[in-house]
């Protein structure tokens, strides 16, 4: 299980590429990369795509809200304002990837109701979630 994938690297790079954190010739390095890598994809692992793609659906709001709480110091929008604009560009454009991905099957789970990170029956519920997706899937067995 993964939190991040190469399927959504992309996204991270352009949004930080697009906010001028790359060069043009970085950005055409960075495709050409990607390209050879999702083209080896299929080689390098017995599976070439993931089972099932979780995505956390939050809110803006929600977003902001956890990011203070996870407490990291450098994400802090008190220690650098401009992380605003880059957060709401961030979510948008998940939102966006996430209707566009189509890898793999793939389920989202409302994180605004479900704090699986805070709430223990939260946590279990997401889990139970995801293994009867995964059992729907026939990618799992009991």
């Amino acid at each position: 299980m993964l939190d991040r994938s190469i399927f959504e690297d992309s996204l991270l790079f352009h949004l930080n590429a697009d906010l001028g954190r790359a060069t043009d010739t970085e950005v055409r390095v960075y495709d050409a990369l990607l390209e050879n890598m999702m083209e080896e994809l299929p080689y390098a692992a017995h599976k070439k795509r993931p089972d099932l793609l979780v995505h956390i659906k939050v809110s803006f709001d929600t977003m902001l809200s956890r990011i203070q709480r996870r407490g990291r110091p450098y994400e802090q929008l008190d220690v650098d304002p401009s992380l605003y604009d880059y957060y709401k560009e961030l979510n948008q454009r998940y939102a966006a990837w996430y209707d566009d991905y189509d890898e793999s099957p793939k389920m989202q789970i409302d994180g605004d109701k479900l704090d699986f990170v805070e709430n223990e029956a939260d946590r279990k519920t997401v889990i139970a979630m995801i293994d009867d997706k995964l059992k729907q899937l026939d990618a799992v067995t009991d």
